[in-house]
């Protein structure tokens, strides 16, 4: 995909997550579980660190929509050179 957007950014997106195939799976609940994960929101923060990794391999910025940071353990933290597009509230930006 890095190869088709030369952009030094990227946008995963990262909301409208809904979950509830990964709640009625066993293999996704069985990884939450192994990995201390809380619930969807963690497996979704575990997946964008991850993704945030594979692009800065490529040297690129990722950004993506505020709900990437819905309820995160510390561990799962992206780094703060991600750009996070907020659009709930001011309240939300900041937090961001």
């Amino acid at each position: 995909m890095t190869k088709l957007f030369p952009d030094a950014y990227f946008h995963i997106g990262g909301d409208e997550v809904e979950g509830t195939h990964w709640a009625q799976s066993p293999a996704i609940q069985n990884f939450i579980s192994e990995n201390k994960l809380r619930n969807k929101n963690g497996l979704q923060a575990y997946f964008n660190k991850r993704v945030q990794a594979m692009l800065k391999k490529y040297e690129k910025i990722m950004i993506g929509w505020e709900e990437i940071l819905d309820e995160i353990d510390e561990n799962l933290i992206i780094n703060s050179d991600a750009i996070i597009q907020s659009w709930k509230s001011r309240q939300a930006t900041v937090n961001a």
